[in-house]
């Protein structure tokens, strides 16, 4: 990856933070690799008001329960990503639990940012991402839907050089592009 661009804007520190955490990874290569995340996000003080939901797979995983301060999960992956988004209304130090069969943690909500925290849990690429998600720019209709951005790549030396573009949505899924090929004009 060369560039990144996000449509998000920064939301201040004393609305409500979108706090977007993600596992990932598997315990083994092979056949029968998925690897159970069953567990629960807990935060210490002032509440999670909204959850929505990343890239379960089937409807018997997901938010099993919710409360203002817990929301308790099932899940398995398989290489692939699930998590959820929480809206969360807490100060700085509110802390953050995360409990799972794989991976176990607390971080404070002022520690978050846009760059993902990453706690490592081992296997392949097992993993949990948490990071702030800034909020969309809602005085403009269809700010969500559109993007636009530019990049010089400096390195560029040859000819002829070929680009792609990877699309990722907040919900998870994702879009790749075609090759773009670009001539290199000194």
């Amino acid at each position: 990856m060369i560039y990144t661009h996000s449509n998000y804007v920064k939301a201040p520190s004393t609305v409500i933070r979108r706090v977007k955490i993600l596992w990932s990874g598997v315990r083994t290569r092979g056949r029968k690799k998925s690897t159970s995340w069953d567990g629960n996000i807990c935060i210490s003080k002032g509440k999670i008001c909204h959850v929505e939901e990343v890239a379960f797979d089937t409807f018997q995983q997901g938010m099993t329960s919710r409360s203002n301060q817990t929301v308790r999960f099932r899940s398995s992956t398989s290489g692939d990503v699930d998590g959820f988004i929480l809206d969360v209304d807490g100060p700085d130090d509110a802390v953050i639990t995360f409990s799972s069969k794989v991976k176990s943690f607390q971080i404070n909500l002022g520690e978050l940012s846009e760059k993902p925290m990453v706690f490592e849990a081992g296997g392949v690429n097992l993993r949990v991402e948490c990071s702030i998600q800034g909020a969309y720019d809602e005085s403009e209709p269809y700010a969500a839907f559109h993007s636009e951005c530019s990049y010089t790549d400096s390195e560029a030396v040859c000819d002829f050089r070929a680009y792609w573009v990877k699309v990722v949505q907040k919900n998870g899924q994702m879009a790749y592009s075609s090759p773009i090929f670009v001539d290199w004009i000194s």
